[in-house]
């Protein structure tokens, strides 16, 4: 339902759109839509309105691309993988971290987690360089890549403590 304050002004935050028929709404809106696109003389007046218009990506085709882009790395990402790198070794890492994102605690579902090199070098296949992460959380890793090196160095050897206290107590 639409707020609005006491002038009459809709409130920041407020759908028009009633939440209950969301769905229903956006098929109305759609078969609409499509009816004025039918319409020759609709069409010619909003190409007419958006004509001398200069659009907004205009001009930035590859500006963001390759070397220009913040993330270039040197081109390191065609670099090949080492040979140990199996599914074999994905599988083992997933189990060791109970099929959970060591980033957000989110379990594994239909679609299997990732399992990243902490330190960033796909030669390196040590199970201590290598941690489970959901698809989100991979992405999110992949940049300030000093900071979660360093993150996930003091994470895991936190654990490593934390476990051998544990099974320490346990015995």
């Amino acid at each position: 339902m639409v707020k609005r304050d006491i002038k009459g002004r809709f409130i920041k935050g407020s759908s028009p759109i009633p939440t209950k028929n969301k769905e229903k709404f956006s098929k109305i809106r759609s078969k609409i839509q499509k009816k004025l696109w039918e319409n020759k003389e609709y069409r010619e007046k909003m190409s007419i309105l958006r004509k001398g218009r200069i659009a907004w990506n205009k001009g930035l085709k590859g500006c963001n691309s390759g070397i220009n882009n913040p993330n270039w790395r040197g081109g390191i990402s065609n670099n090949p993988y080492s040979v140990e790198w199996t599914e074999t070794l994905r599988r083992s890492i997933r189990e060791r971290d109970h099929y959970t994102c060591q980033l957000c605690n989110k379990q594994q579902g239909d679609k299997a987690h990732t399992v990243h090199h902490i330190d960033y070098n796909k030669q390196n296949c040590n199970p201590k360089n290598l941690i489970t992460l959901c698809v989100s959380c991979n992405s999110k890793v992949n940049a300030n890549r000093d900071y979660w090196t360093k993150y996930f160095n003091t994470s895991i050897n936190l654990n490593i403590k934390l476990y051998g206290v544990f099974k320490s107590i346990r015995a």
